[in-house]
């Protein structure tokens, strides 16, 4: 079993350079089945889910190739109709984006079993609404449109990416227009925009509404836009052991909201140049509460719940997924003191120590991270391979930051 082993108490500082969204990154690799012509993505992370995703695209006929360093160059042209890997699949939360991209080229996908964290259950239903809405049925586990798909109106009940990224995969390549409401506004869905509309697409926002006019595409080139979610944990683990980190690659608006819970905490911010640094100390609890962006990103709250607890507490609401506290119990084996309620928990004022604890998710697999990094001692983390599905060079990147910590 994959591990990592810290050795914390030692304060972090300097700078990091955030590698390119793993959440922005797939929806674009899989964007590139819409169009026979060959694509080019820049700024792609070599994370084990972007190793995935092109795994599932090779199993069926595409060419792939990395450039550069960081530069994917992906050929659909003889991509095949059929059902991908079950292995591959039920490993990888984004293959639901196969299903949106299929059917907008082929009038055909598959439901299979969509895998990636379990930290709480996450249905597919307002995909397969938004499939039936553009005239698709499910018969089976087949989602067919023999007839191609047809624009229409997709008013979702609630904000959703994963169902936003799909809704828009097939209203790119439906006959006419297709108005989604209450889309999702993330930085990675605008990232897919800009990628679409390279490829030819027309695509337009309207407040919370996106309005696509369907068209043939051509190939298409973007790169793909600094890890928000990577640099927040790396400015964090700052605040987690006493020192002070700079992060540079990704955009300070991206990560409005949760900078503004750490300035309300009292933590020291600048953001200049392109460079966020983070420093000092939180006099007051955190009060979170998850929501869709521009709201507190819920990947995030594992990782600043923990920073909570290491300084004067935090209370934390979870509105996006509601089971999303898992950690909770690995960190309570390093001395973490906790009260869950309903879809929040509230974490007291704690003193962690160094132990050995098994990573059962990516995002709270970081908060042990930064947990081992804040604690005196030598501390394992077991099933780091969950970790590493969202961060490129983890062990580099710390360690330049004056961490020990090695595989």
């Amino acid at each position: 079993m994959e591990k990592l082993t810290v050795r914390g108490g030692r304060p972090l500082g300097g700078t990091v350079r955030v590698s390119g969204s793993k959440n922005a990154a797939l929806p674009l690799i899989f964007a590139t089945v819409l169009t026979e012509s060959v694509c080019v993505i820049e700024n792609v992370p070599r994370i084990r889910d972007v190793e995935i995703s092109l795994e599932i695209l090779s199993s069926m006929g595409a060419q792939v190739r990395w450039e550069k360093r960081g530069s994917l160059a992906i050929c659909t042209e003889n991509m095949r109709l059929a059902a991908p890997p079950e292995h591959l699949v039920c490993s990888l939360r984004a293959s639901t984006y196969l299903m949106g991209a299929m059917l907008g080229r082929f009038g055909r996908a598959y439901v299979q079993n969509f895998g990636g964290c379990n930290f709480s259950p996450r249905p597919i239903d307002m995909h397969l609404f938004a499939a039936k809405a553009l005239g698709a049925d499910l018969e089976n586990n087949d989602i067919l449109a023999p007839h191609g798909l047809r624009g229409a109106v997709i008013a979702f009940d609630k904000v959703s990416v994963g169902a936003t990224v799909n809704a828009l995969l097939m209203a790119v390549r439906a006959e006419g227009r297709t108005v989604i409401e209450n889309a999702a506004a993330e930085p990675h869905v605008e990232n897919l925009i800009v990628f679409l509309r390279s490829m030819g697409a027309a695509i337009s926002r309207l407040g919370s509404a996106l309005v696509v006019d369907g068209s043939a595409l051509r190939g298409g080139r973007a790169a793909v836009v600094g890890d928000m979610i990577e640099g927040g944990t790396y400015l964090l683990s700052g605040l987690a052991t006493g020192g002070a980190v700079s992060v540079e690659g990704c955009d300070a608006v991206h990560l409005s909201s949760f900078l503004s819970i750490l300035r309300r905490g009292g933590a020291f911010v600048k953001t200049e140049g392109g460079r966020i640094t983070v420093s000092g100390r939180l006099i007051a609890p955190i009060m979170l509460k998850t929501a869709p962006y521009p709201g507190f990103p819920t990947d995030l709250q594992p990782q600043t719940a923990l920073i909570g607890a290491l300084h004067n507490g935090a209370v934390v609401t979870e509105t996006v997924f509601p089971g999303r506290f898992g950690y909770l119990e690995a960190l309570s084996d390093m001395g973490l003191s906790y009260v869950r309620s309903g879809s929040g928990a509230y974490l007291f004022p704690s003193r962690l120590y160094a132990g050995s604890v098994m990573a059962e998710d990516l995002r709270g697999g970081a908060a042990l991270v930064l947990a081992a990094l804040s604690a005196e001692g030598e501390s394992v983390i077991y099933g780091i391979s969950a970790v590493l599905r969202g961060y490129e060079n983890i062990v580099e990147k710390f360690s330049s930051l004056g961490a020990n910590i090695n595989f």
